[in-house]
């Protein structure tokens, strides 16, 4: 790669990561056309972060693909592990890969491999966790000890040696064991070992203590290492003390990225700035994501815009993510057309889920049709 199209890569991610985002694609987009793996591969990680939120199928292995074609192990090793089939001569490939020297200092792809075996071949996963134990990776040394011995013991000691998931896993165990402050040493030591769980539930501790000024420092740090639940906890710690110039760059990037929360909240920043139609582009981005409330929302903007079918279809959408709230507005809507048959079935599918709603549920079998919207309207 030639120092001019280092440059342009460096150049275009930094864009894309200040929150501008579709002219960093845009640039990052051109470069892999034009040949640059790197481009191609940053792309086609940030497609799968995409998608593997929104449950949908992209084009990342078209990006992969691309950036293998030119030997870029990373992208090789991303896309041999998304094709991985059952059939021996697919984690034949795998393996090969597993054997380049690019992948020597890399435990994060490591790990990918080894998870991607493991789901089809525990034995020859197990292989390939020894020879990485035996080059360094402390993850994959507490995989191998915790298949044998899941004690405190060995937890604790793996994660002395530097196993990322070992701490976390310790994490969780004081925890439940009501020991927060163990807990939180534990955690630290996950997110120092970049390891973004442990990164996240850092970030909720701290706020919890009300040490904002720590809080502050730990999130721009995380955001220094590009991990997304850092730019999401920076958006949400500047969202609640209203400071939306900097709270709105970094919920559209990890909106972005499909992180559903983002998408909902960022629809409250544009509904507190009175833009109502980037908050429903956003409230539909979030029900799309399966954020029952963000249906709720979009829902309560399409009649406003006097759209009542439309807006059916997102309370039916919420109703569908157990939002009882949405149910009874879907019902509303189909008893004020005359559909009360529909109305009822939509009414029910809510009593089925929403135990705390006893009085309206109650009697359900009972109530007579010109009933049914005033029932509907009035909760």
């Amino acid at each position: 790669m030639d120092g001019k199209k280092v440059f342009c890569f460096v150049l275009a991610k930094e864009i894309f990561n200040r929150g501008n985002i579709k002219e960093g694609e845009q640039k990052l987009n051109n470069l892999c056309q034009s040949g640059d793996p790197f481009s191609c591969t940053f792309l086609g990680i940030n497609d799968l972060f995409k998608t593997s939120f929104a449950g949908t199928f992209s084009k990342e292995n078209e990006y992969f693909n691309r950036a293998c074609k030119q030997d870029h192990t990373e992208a090789c090793v991303r896309l041999e592990s998304q094709l991985l089939g059952n059939k021996p001569k697919d984690i034949k490939r795998l393996l090969d890969l597993a054997d380049s020297r690019d992948l020597k200092n890399n435990p994060d792809l490591q790990n990918l491999i080894y998870f991607a075996i493991l789901r089809t071949s525990p034995v020859q996963a197990k292989a390939v966790a020894n020879k990485y134990c035996q080059v360094g990776n402390a993850d994959q040394c507490f995989f191998l000890a915790s298949e044998q011995d899941r004690s405190q013991s060995v937890v604790q000691e793996h994660c002395e040696k530097g196993s990322p998931s070992a701490c976390y896993q310790l994490a969780g165990r004081e925890h439940s064991n009501r020991n927060e402050e163990a807990a939180f040493a534990h955690l630290l030591k996950a997110c120092a070992l970049n390891d973004s769980r442990g990164c996240s539930r850092v970030i909720k501790m701290i706020e919890a203590k009300k040490d904002f000024q720590t809080t502050e420092k730990f999130l721009k740090l995380l955001i220094q290492k590009r991990n997304s639940g850092g730019s999401m906890g920076w958006a949400t710690y500047h969202h609640k003390r209203k400071n939306y110039k900097e709270a709105i760059p970094y919920y559209e990037v990890t909106c972005y990225l499909n992180f559903a929360g983002s998408c909902h909240l960022l629809s409250d920043v544009y509904s507190d700035l009175k833009d109502e139609k980037k908050s429903s582009q956003m409230a539909d981005k979030a029900c799309s994501l399966k954020v029952s409330d963000g249906c709720i929302k979009q829902g309560k903007y399409e009649m406003q815009e006097h759209r009542p079918k439309t807006a059916k279809t997102y309370y039916g959408k919420a109703c569908d993510l157990k939002n009882f709230d949405g149910c009874l507005s879907a019902c509303y809507l189909e008893a004020r057309e005359g559909n009360y048959e529909s109305a009822m079935a939509v009414l029910r599918k809510g009593c089925s889920f929403a135990i705390d709603k006893k009085e309206i549920c109650r009697g359900i079998d009972s109530i007579a049709k010109d009933q049914v919207t005033t029932i509907c309207k009035a909760q």
